[in-house]
């Protein structure tokens, strides 16, 4: 049996394989060191977020609820509606038991002055048993 992967990549994962060609890169964790964002370009910023103990059987963590951050750094010259962007990546995760927990208000970077977008999204992942 294969060792499960951490949860960010997994969610990595499915989003690099969806067709979402408004994306141009992702990023897990944090932007690497001495990144510079162009700002004609849409990033992708995947965080481990908060999550949760699940289930206990017979004295044993039986699952937890892992949490993800998706952060979108939108390009400035993007033509896409960012309400049907964060809608189209969380109908892509739905599927594979990704639900969302939450969306925030669509903001400024006040670095790039991009607009970005976040969404959580939550699944819970089983350590023992089916």
């Amino acid at each position: 049996m294969q060792p499960m992967k951490i949860p960010v990549i997994q969610v990595l994962e499915l989003l690099q394989q969806a067709p979402c060609d408004w994306i141009d890169e992702f990023f897990v964790g944090s932007f690497d060191l001495g990144f510079k964002p162009d700002v004609n370009k849409t990033y992708v910023l995947l965080q481990d977020g908060v999550g949760n103990l699940g289930d206990h059987a017979n004295d044993s963590l039986y699952s937890i609820d892992a949490v993800i951050e998706i952060q979108v750094f939108f390009s400035k010259k993007i033509q896409i509606n960012i309400l049907q962007a964060q809608l189209s990546l969380m109908s892509l995760l739905e599927p594979n038991g990704w639900l969302p927990t939450a969306i925030r208000p669509v903001t400024t970077d006040p670095d790039t002055q991009q607009k970005t977008a976040t969404v959580y999204v939550r699944k819970t992942l089983r350590i023992r048993g089916n």
